[in-house]
């Protein structure tokens, strides 16, 4: 029996879908029937080796525009924030001082 609480959620926004395991929840997400946004920064794509049974939807924008982030928001019943780190330039992440 499905509970309740599974039947109303529905459609999901995913931060984080590029990475190792926002990509893999994106999966799960997708093999359980979710609708998923992925919300994701210009210039990244989310490269699937899998093809999902239902494509995702793709925004783009940037958690640090609130204006951005409310539109991604719109309609979800739900969201799984799984970024690393949120900055206004990609120049300044972790990631890039490491290179």
């Amino acid at each position: 029996m499905i509970s309740r609480t599974r039947e109303k959620i529905k459609r999901i926004l995913l931060t984080g879908s590029t990475g190792f395991i926002g990509k893999r929840l994106l999966y799960r997400l997708d093999e359980n029937g979710y609708h998923v946004r992925c919300l994701v920064r210009p210039p990244e794509i989310v490269d699937l080796k899998i093809p999902l049974a239902r494509e995702p939807e793709i925004v783009y924008g940037n958690l640090l525009d609130p204006d951005s982030l409310k539109a991604a928001l719109e309609g979800m019943d739900a969201a799984y924030y799984l970024v690393l780190e949120a900055v206004d330039d990609p120049r300044n992440s972790r990631r890039s001082c490491h290179q």
